[in-house]
């Protein structure tokens, strides 16, 4: 059974000055649904979200959109 996602994740890293943020993230959000990410201050929430809005580029992993892989990020095509 295929499961159609709003949002995911998969194996998402991003480092900064040589320092992983986000390593390795797998996120999965179901369409309808609240999602909250929680914990400390420096541990890659901010960078998750901007990674998600197309804000930022992450160094490797793959970013889908309602099934659509997204390689360079549009925001206005998410408008539509």
């Amino acid at each position: 059974m295929k499961i159609d996602y709003s949002l995911e994740l998969i194996n998402i890293t991003k480092k900064f000055d040589n320092q992983n943020v986000v390593e390795n993230l797998n996120l999965s959000i179901l369409p309808g649904k609240v999602t909250c990410l929680l914990g400390p201050s420096g541990c890659g929430k901010s960078t998750t979200l901007r990674i998600a809005a197309g804000l930022e580029t992450q160094d490797s992993g793959i970013v889908k959109i309602n099934g659509n892989l997204i390689s360079k990020p549009n925001v206005l095509s998410f408008t539509t």
